[in-house]
């Protein structure tokens, strides 16, 4: 551009120049029979060294545009050779990092598979604890339900009246009774909720329910032995006998028990044995009764 530029500048002031010359030469001609031709050489050599200085001046200015040029071309050869040097090292530097790019993309696909298979196998462990929390609260709730229905069968049970008693002659105090009989046991040992009466010798029920009965007879009798009676019939009975070797103890014992369903306003009590005119009972036998249900 800057030799372009003086290129441009030394084509005006040239043709600047042959203006002026060529005017010098007309004037010259037109007045080269005056007097003052003289005057008029003077000014065209003095026009003529002032051309040649002009001159001068412009070939220093050209050589140093030229000089300019050469410096500004070696230049932009070094800042070509750096640009080359730094595209092939760009160029090296990008292989390196689609090289590194590969392999990296080869780890991550590995390493995004081992995360999957985790991933994969950490959803299964999840799935299985959640069926088994499930199992877990299913039996969870069915015990719930138990423990409930338990409480329930608890509670009412508790609601319901506690009955029970046992009963048995006053101590070292015997008792004979005649067959058919009610054997009243007068020494009331436990009697909760009131259902047995002493001076009956029976057993009330006022709770309706399940009982369990039991009698003991010890007796000197050859046959001692005592009936469960319910209202009027006979369920079960005790016998101890003295018999055959049993004849050389003093007393003998018998023993028996009984379930029964009774209602509102049932009886149960004792009956003395039908085989034998009197039998006698010792103290230590007893009468004993219990709601269970």
């Amino acid at each position: 551009m800057i030799f372009v530029r003086c290129i441009d500048n030394l084509k005006t002031s040239n043709s600047v120049m042959l203006a002026t010359l060529l005017l010098s030469l007309l004037f010259l001609v037109t007045c080269c029979h005056s007097n003052e031709s003289k005057n008029i050489h003077n000014i065209l050599e003095k026009n003529a060294i002032s051309l040649d200085k002009r001159s001068d001046g412009l070939m220093a200015e050209l050589v140093h545009l030229l000089v300019e040029q050469r410096h500004e071309r070696r230049s932009l050869l070094r800042r070509c050779k750096m640009a080359e040097d730094m595209v092939y090292k760009l160029t090296k530097d990008l292989n390196v990092t689609k090289q590194s790019v590969k392999q990296l993309g080869k780890k991550t696909i590995q390493q995004h598979i081992k995360t999957q298979r985790r991933i994969d196998y950490t959803s299964n462990s999840i799935k299985d604890l959640y069926s088994r929390s499930n199992q877990r609260s299913s039996q969870i709730g069915i015990m719930q339900k138990q423990i409930s229905k338990i409480q329930k069968t608890k509670d009412e049970f508790g609601k319901k009246k506690r009955i029970g008693f046992s009963a048995r002659f006053k101590p070292f105090n015997s008792k004979s009774f005649t067959k058919g009989v009610v054997v009243k046991f007068d020494h009331v040992i436990s009697n909760k909720g009131n259902g047995y009466n002493t001076t009956t010798g029976k057993f009330t029920c006022t709770t309706p329910g399940l009982y369990l009965f039991h009698l003991t007879v010890v007796s000197d009798t050859d046959w001692g032995y005592a009936f469960i009676v319910k209202n009027t019939i006979e369920i079960n009975l005790a016998l101890s006998t003295l018999e055959g070797e049993r004849k050389k103890r003093r007393y003998e014992s018998g023993s028996t028990s009984v379930i029964l369903t009774l209602r509102f306003g049932d009886e149960v009590w004792i009956k003395s044995g039908r085989h034998t005119e009197t039998t006698n009972f010792e103290w230590h036998s007893i009468f004993s009764g219990v709601l269970i249900s």
